[in-house]
């Protein structure tokens, strides 16, 4: 049945927050955070607060144990753990025994606001909220993750209650934290509010942050600090509790960029050493490949092996060549600032004579003696009359040089792909830009040379060799979208030259 409402008969209402501009009521809020950043702990904290408050707090658990770890925690916290409800499942068997079984969302979703009615609870937690999905759900599929949140949503809008489902943060700290939640989007994207947690390891201080800010005017972040204390009554010498020092100024997002060489320092640099090591071993391999096993052999993101091969000092160049590129990745010696050699067979034998090539080395003929497995770099020196914005087809970039630029946005071209096209790839700005660049060939002959174009290969049916018909289009596919990229090759490589522009945009 469809009914509708008109808008005037919508009596708006205010959000009504719990904890201000953190925690409210009536929406589904998501403390997320790396492990030991102190989640479940906070959560005892707001939730000792809420029995101070006279409030019932349901806490649903399934990863820590609920007399070892939990209520410790709220004990610690200061909480009324007569106001503390936990829910055990069970199913009635044949033989009229009970079979301990668990709470699954959204299958049970009506008998447990049933519960909560019934005890007038008001506040809730899921600790760890991912752990109530129906096993037939997928973490990392959209649709799944929508219908099994939804209606933890709606249930905590019929209620007005404050419902907190803990969820856990991926490591990259180069990511913002509200995309750093495990799995599908959706987990940060249902939820009204998603509060990130960050302390960095062996700190006792940490922030959180509203990374949403859907509800508050503008996004809060307070600072909490762990405390140890004694529960002598219960023969517990030490327990963790989270004291809140107030609001700061730094986020989550901050705090996480700043510790991210901490973090995975160590992995970059155990990623380098083992990939060169590699390549020492074999020479010249698929990228790919030795991406795919450094990650396996030392248990760590594909991501993070590619970030170890650019830092600092790597002898790790990259070249994409062939139909689809393809990435291969090499050795070359780097003394001072300075290639010495290229190493792509194994080879210990090496040049005499370091060249100083910018930063950027250039493949040159390969030998063909049997007893050579080489390839030597070439020796000449950049200068002002040879260097170039456009760099040879089969370039590659040493560690972050960016001496060219892109003419669309002056910014300096950092990756070789993008310095080898001579603009930026993956900025949208510019790849228009590029398209629409009116590309004008200047020379004795005002038309492209003809003999130049047919001997490289057509970007539309990539095919070499093929004349041009007398308008300049390829002949073996008649595409003048082609014959235009064609054109952009031949400028991308300095064998033609685009005039400037007037003020009309007219070439001069």
């Amino acid at each position: 049945m469809f009914t509708w409402t008109s808008g005037s008969e919508v009596q708006p209402v205010r959000v009504d927050w719990w904890e201000t501009h953190l925690i409210p009521r009536g929406v589904l809020t998501v403390p997320a955070g790396r492990g030991n950043a102190g989640k479940s702990t906070a959560c005892a904290a707001w939730a000792a607060e809420a029995t101070r408050r006279g409030e019932t707090v349901a806490w649903l658990h399934s990863e820590e144990d609920r007399a070892m770890h939990i209520t410790p925690k709220l004990l610690a916290a200061g909480a009324d753990l007569d106001l503390i409800k936990f829910l055990d499942v069970g199913v009635l068997m044949e033989d009229g025994t009970i079979s301990e079984a668990s709470l699954q969302l959204p299958r049970d979703i009506d008998r447990l606001e049933e519960g909560l009615v019934d005890m007038g609870c008001c506040f809730v937690v899921f600790d760890a909220l991912t752990s109530f999905k129906s096993s037939r759900m997928s973490a990392n599929s959209g649709d799944d993750v929508r219908a099994f949140l939804e209606p933890i949503q709606r249930m905590a809008g019929r209620l007005n209650a404050v419902v907190l489902g803990i969820a856990h943060l991926g490591k990259d700290g180069e990511r913002k934290a509200r995309d750093a939640v495990k799995g599908a989007s959706e987990w940060t994207d249902v939820p009204r509010q998603v509060l990130a947690f960050h302390r960095d390891d062996g700190e006792t201080e940490g922030v959180i942050s509203d990374v949403k800010g859907n509800l508050s005017p503008s996004p809060r972040s307070i600072g909490y600090r762990f405390e140890n204390v004694a529960l002598p009554e219960h023969g517990i010498d030490e327990v963790g509790r989270i004291v809140f020092t107030g609001d700061v100024d730094t986020t989550v997002d901050d705090a996480r960029r700043a510790s991210t060489p901490d973090d995975d320092g160590d992995d970059r640099r155990a990623a380098l050493r083992w990939v060169e090591d590699y390549l020492g071993e074999n020479g010249e391999t698929d990228a790919a490949v030795v991406k795919k096993a450094c990650a396996k052999e030392l248990c760590i993101s594909v991501r993070t092996v590619e970030r170890g091969t650019r830092l600092n000092g790597s002898r790790v160049v990259s070249e994409a060549r062939g139909f689809p590129r393809k990435a291969y990745w090499r050795l070359v010696d780097v003394i001072d600032g300075e290639v010495v050699s290229g190493d792509t067979g194994g080879s210990s034998d090496s040049d005499d004579s370091p060249v100083s090539t910018d930063l950027v080395a250039t493949d040159a003929a390969v030998a063909t003696e049997p007893d050579q497995a080489k390839r030597d770099v070439a020796t000449a020196v950049a200068t002002d009359e040879n260097r170039s914005s456009d760099k040879p087809e089969n370039s590659v970039v040493i560690g972050d040089d960016a001496s060219a630029t892109c003419p669309h946005c002056a910014d300096p071209l950092v990756f070789d792909d993008d310095r080898r096209d001579g603009y930026h790839t993956s900025i949208a700005a510019c790849v228009r830009a590029h398209k629409k660049a009116d590309l004008h060939v200047v020379s004795d002959n005002p038309k492209p040379n003809r003999k130049t174009l047919m001997n490289t290969p057509c970007s539309g049916c990539f095919v070499s060799g093929v004349p041009l018909d007398a308008d300049g289009l390829c002949e073996n596919c008649g595409d003048p979208a082609a014959q235009r990229r064609l054109v952009a090759d031949l400028v991308r490589q300095g064998k033609l030259t685009v005039p400037p522009k007037t003020s009309k945009g007219q070439s001069a």
